[in-house]
């Protein structure tokens, strides 16, 4: 399936706009080396529809996830880590929305503030919004633990 064909399908409101940001290089480097090899249930050039299938069983799922669709790949997240998956976010700070209250403050184990944004894959700039990265971890009860990560720091 093409990016175009996934945007009609799963996104029809919003094929105009780009939901499809990808993760810069070394900030995936950078993850992966503290989580092992990911498993991306919602790449930039989708084949699947990653909330359908189940997430792998032997690695951490990475969620860069459209973010006109972020509640429906938080529940999604949700359910994978009852199943006993971790599963790691990038996402916009959104501290008002329903779904940051919801599923990173009631869910997650940990939220990392991203200092100073990120260079999004083919963009000349920084985001002009801030980000976070939200782990959910099997088995975690309580509030997340937060703290703040910069991936440029010299």
């Amino acid at each position: 399936m093409t990016e175009s064909t996934y945007r009609k399908i799963f996104l029809p409101q919003q094929e105009h706009t780009n939901q499809f940001a990808q993760t810069p290089d070394d900030v995936w480097g950078i993850l992966e080396s503290e989580f092992g090899t990911f498993f991306d249930p919602c790449p930039a050039n989708p084949t699947q529809d990653g909330l359908e299938i189940e997430w792998s069983k032997d690695q951490v799922s990475y969620v860069n996830p459209p973010y006109n669709s972020i509640p429906l790949w938080l529940e999604k997240a949700t359910e994978e880590m009852q199943q006993g998956r971790t599963i790691v976010c990038l996402l916009p700070c959104r501290t008002g929305a329903n779904w940051f209250h919801d599923y990173l403050i009631e869910q997650s184990a940990e939220i990392r503030f991203v200092k100073q944004g990120i260079k999004f894959k083919g963009y000349a700039r920084k985001s002009p919004f801030p980000v976070c990265i939200a782990v959910f971890r099997p088995g975690h009860t309580g509030s997340p633990k937060m703290t703040s990560v910069d991936f440029y720091a010299s």
